[in-house]
C-alpha cells in the first residue's frame, strides 16, 4: 500500500496535542469555561442608569420619570401664536340688527 508524503488527512499537529493535554489537565482543577454571548446580558443595566440610581439614592429624592410629548392641557405652539395675535389686535364690534340707511331691498309685487 501505497501512503502519501507528509501528516495524514484528520491527525493533528505535535503542538495542537500537547496543548490540548495541557488544557484537559487544567480544566481538572478549574471549572469548565462558560460561553456567552455577545453584548450586554439580558435585565442587566446600562451604565448611565447606573449612574442615576447611584445620583438618586445618594440624594434620596425620587423624580417621577415625565412621559414623552407635550404635557396634558399644554396648547401647541401654534395655537399659542394665534392666541398672542388675537391679543394684540383689537376686535371691532359691531352693532346688532340692520345697519342704518339700509331698507327692505326687496321690491313689491303689484297684483
Amino acid at each position: 500500500i501505497h501512503r502519501k508524503p507528509g501528516r495524514p488527512a484528520g491527525s493533528k499537529n505535535k503542538k495542537t496535542l500537547e496543548r490540548e493535554k495541557l488544557n484537559e489537565n487544567n480544566l481538572e482543577h478549574n471549572e469548565p469555561k462558560i460561553h456567552r454571548k455577545p453584548g450586554r446580558p439580558a435585565g442587566s443595566k446600562n451604565k448611565k442608569t447606573l449612574e442615576r440610581e447611584a445620583i438618586a439614592s445618594e440624594s434620596n429624592e425620587v423624580k417621577p420619570k415625565r412621559p414623552r410629548g407635550r404635557p396634558l392641557g399644554r396648547k401647541n405652539n401654534k395655537t399659542l401664536e394665534r392666541e398672542l395675535k388675537e391679543k394684540s389686535i383689537p376686535k371691532i364690534k359691531r352693532p346688532v340688527g340692520r345697519p342704518k340707511g339700509s331698507t327692505n331691498k326687496k321690491k313689491k309685487k303689484n297684483r
